[in-house]
């Protein structure tokens, strides 16, 4: 199910855009905007939502900068509530913050690693939801809900594991929360970027900066400066139009995510047949339903 028709729809729409200070959730706050969407810019860091809302607004699209720590659930609520005196309602929330990995080897993460990644990358996306999902389900209007997981909830890297199991998660929230809101008028989409230039890693480190932890275990170069954020908000903007659920900016991973579907389907098929498929109808429901639907 698509959101709208047309991107010529989007216009005089609400977006609630989180991580929206830079990379990313800045460029799909300006594209949205291109398109005519008043956006609610949010961001733990107070003055680049300042700039960014100013830039928005300097270009004639309403913008409301919000401060917001995705990981407080209090602190979303009263962010909800700037968005519905600036707009009256959100039809758009992309739940886009998000921190790196601390470059530990699974077995060297300290408690304050894990904290930050799962409190950010996955409880900022569930505290999304649980704020803004509701509203949008009893009032049966239109929406569309964009979360960010990563090209790396498909498969794993080495050294990456606390950022890996958050984006997998992120990844598995959107795929249970599409079956949790079919039937219903509102889409989810998420987002599996692969290298983006974005400042992820600078403002990883400044928000580690104020924790306890201890120093990278495991180097992690980044051999490109990756794809311009600019793209992947087109990108963004285009599967909103479109109704696609997966977005991939990146389709060169298609040959990596083939080897390790490639890899799952020869293990089912050596394994052997125990009892009937009775549960295959009870656990695999929602992925049924949805494909009958499509």
């Amino acid at each position: 199910m698509s959101f709208v028709q047309s991107a010529d729809e989007l216009a005089g729409k609400a977006a609630f855009v989180t991580g929206a200070g830079s990379g990313i959730g800045r460029a799909i706050a300006q594209r949205l905007a291109d398109r005519g969407v008043r956006v609610v810019v949010a961001d733990i860091d107070e003055r680049s939502v300042r700039e960014v809302a100013a830039e928005l607004t300097g270009r004639g699209v309403e913008a409301v900068p919000v401060a917001l720590d995705v990981a407080d659930l209090a602190a979303w609520r009263a962010a909800a509530a700037v968005a519905a005196e600036a707009f009256g309602r959100v039809d758009i929330l992309c739940n886009n913050a998000g921190v790196g990995p601390a470059r530990a080897t699974l077995d060297q993460l300290s408690d304050a690693d894990l904290d930050l990644v799962l409190n950010v990358n996955v409880r900022g996306v569930l505290n999304g939801i649980r704020t803004f999902v509701p509203a949008m389900k009893v009032d049966g209007f239109p929406a569309q809900i964009v979360n960010t997981a990563s090209i790396l909830s498909h498969f794993a890297l080495a050294g990456a594991g606390d950022y890996v199991l958050s984006k997998y998660a992120a990844l598995a929230v959107s795929e249970t929360l599409r079956a949790e809101l079919a039937g219903t008028a509102v889409s989810v989409a998420v987002l599996c970027p692969g290298l983006v230039d974005t400042g992820l890693h600078k403002n990883t480190s400044a928000l580690r900066g104020a924790a306890p932890t201890q120093e990278p275990t495991v180097t992690l170069d980044k051999p490109t400066p990756g794809m311009a954020p600019e793209h992947v908000g087109d990108v963004v903007v285009d599967a909103i139009v479109t109704g696609r659920f997966y977005v991939f900016p990146h389709p060169e991973y298609a040959e990596i995510l083939s080897l390790r579907t490639g890899e799952i389907q020869s293990a089912i098929t050596a394994s052997q047949t125990v009892g009937d498929r009775d549960d295959t109808g009870y656990l695999g429901r929602s992925v049924l339903d949805l494909q009958t639907s499509l």
